[in-house]
């Protein structure tokens, strides 16, 4: 919530795209560097239309919390009936990870990121299905986009389910079909993922700048679930943040009942029947992969894989699994006979509600006034997210002014302060050194009338905070937090990104009808 209202803080004072967060760690940190995107700015357009912090944050998470079951509904909608597809979404929005998301860990990035998944199965669909359509790649560049700018480990969860449904549904297609099929999808992924680059590669490069960069991540112990995380009914709420990580986490009985009835299923459908491998067995086969990437013997992986070491916890996997057994859940009952599937269709939902209704309360919340969220001493995402120049953003006084003379003679005259950016008009009777009350980071730039000046940030006195000289005399000073080469390049691919995307999308029947007649 303090986030979305330093993104307003930020976009009231005409930045975009958001860089600075002025208010946020007591002197200011670049939280947008790694702030998720797509809910903070959703939050800040709600709070710049009236809504109360608290508000906004409620209406972004009850959106993501809608629009995945309703991608769930219309998703499944294609391929079973309305009853069963209904009963899913509701599965999905019962689903055990989903309340600990909502309820105790106030996941928002992942709870908005889930509303992004069905759109990208539905575009696989559409790519696969009808090649002539514009809605498949279209689909799949906003899903591709939304996504990395959600919540960028999303892209290699949700990447294993919607992986392993393309090339199933690749496998149904004949050989030119799979070909223009993996084209368009790699340049729309491609074209979604490089919109998005303004965020994704300073947060690649640039957070070496933080306190974090310097952990080296190691995967054990609570990281990985055990079996009471499947079998455990109890539920544990904490009051404080972070608070234990790993051990409340859980799967879920139902959840587990379900992929065991659905598994054994379909080891006897592939064993007697000899059928081709079906729509059930598939989800079962994704959920059982995404289940192992969550236990112990996968632990190789998230030392060797690129990107794994990223994800933090490998039961982040549950974000998956939770769309993955839901569509388990519809193709096991849509193989009933059809008498049967509105009964196991009610059981499903009775069962949901009797376990998981207790559960939908918000636990341990704490009301603040609203003021609170506009400044915080603290780095709520944790110390470790300070620049590596500072120290713990506690120990320093909080500030009244944001400059200060610290030696020489003197006088501010305040002619601007924004969020990211100041004028003043310095007034000195000798050369004097200078504060600003903000913490250091690449990008800061300090201009004496219109000239650059060094800053400097090591005095221990004020440590990893920007000081610099001034001369003599009436002089204008400019303090701007500026795009690094990095973020320059970054915001030029973007726009890059954005350009190929509305060519590739405009342009795609005519791309389709040309390969078509290339195939002949």
């Amino acid at each position: 919530m303090t986030t979305m209202s330093q993104f307003w803080q930020a976009l009231s004072d005409g930045e975009f795209p958001v860089s600075w967060s002025n208010n946020f760690a007591n002197y200011g940190i670049p939280l947008p560097l790694f702030a998720h995107q797509v809910p903070n700015y959703l939050g800040a357009l709600l709070i710049g239309l009236g809504a109360g912090v608290v508000s906004a944050y409620n209406i972004v998470m009850f959106a993501g919390v809608f629009g995945s079951g309703l991608g769930v509904y219309f998703f499944l909608r294609r391929h079973v009936s309305e009853l069963i597809a209904v009963s899913a979404s509701i599965f999905n929005l019962l689903f055990a990870y989903r309340i600990i998301n909502v309820y105790i860990r106030g996941a928002l990035p992942e709870v908005v990121a889930a509303a992004v998944l069905p759109v990208i199965l539905i575009g696989i669909e559409y790519l696969v299905a009808d090649q002539k359509s514009k809605k498949g790649p279209a689909l799949l560049l906003l899903g591709a986009t939304l996504l990395a700018l959600s919540h960028p480990m999303m892209l290699i969860i949700y990447g294993v389910p919607a992986a392993g449904y393309f090339l199933y549904s690749l496998a149904q297609q004949n050989k030119s079909v799979r070909v223009q099929a993996v084209i368009s999808a790699t340049l729309s992924v491609g074209a979604g993922i490089l919109i998005a680059t303004y965020y994704l590669l300073p947060l690649l490069f640039e957070m070496k700048y933080f306190y974090q960069s310097l952990n080296v991540t190691e995967f054990g112990g609570d990281k990985f679930l055990g079996l009471a995380n499947f079998i455990d009914p109890q539920w544990y709420y904490y009051f404080t943040h972070p608070g234990p990580r790993g051990h409340f986490i859980k799967v879920g009985v139902i959840e587990l009942v379900t992929l065991c009835l659905a598994g054994a299923l379909s080891i006897w459908q592939l064993a007697k029947q000899k059928i081709q491998p079906s729509a059930l067995q598939l989800w079962v086969g994704i959920s059982l992969l995404l289940i192992v990437l969550m236990l112990p013997l996968s632990q190789p992986l998230y030392q060797y894989l690129p990107g794994f070491q990223e994800l933090q916890y490998p039961w982040r996997f549950l974000n998956a699994l939770q769309f993955t057994i839901p569509f388990v859940a519809a193709f096991l009952i849509a193989s009933l006979a059809k008498k049967w599937q509105s009964v196991a269709a009610v059981l499903l939902v009775g069962s949901l509600l009797v376990a998981r209704v207790p559960q939908l309360y918000g636990k341990n919340y704490v009301e603040y006034p609203e003021e609170q969220y506009a400044f915080t001493q603290t780095n709520l995402h944790t110390q470790s997210l300070n620049p590596i120049w500072s120290g713990n953003s506690l120990e320093y006084p909080v500030k009244t002014q944001q400059a200060a003379v610290i030696e020489g003679n003197a006088q501010i005259n305040v002619i601007s302060q924004k969020n990211a950016s100041r004028t003043y008009q310095v007034s000195a009777t000798q050369s004097a050194r200078l504060v600003d009350y903000t913490f250091y980071f690449p990008g800061w730039e300090v201009q004496v009338d219109g000239a650059p000046v060094p800053i400097e940030f090591q005095d221990p006195n004020f440590r990893g905070l920007l000081t610099y000289q001034v001369p003599a005399g009436e002089h204008i000073v400019q303090v701007s937090y500026e795009d690094t080469k990095v973020r320059l390049l970054a915001k030029a691919l973007s726009l890059i990104g954005i350009l190929i995307g509305l060519i590739w999308i405009i342009g795609y029947s005519k791309w389709s009808a040309m390969l078509k007649s290339v195939r002949k």
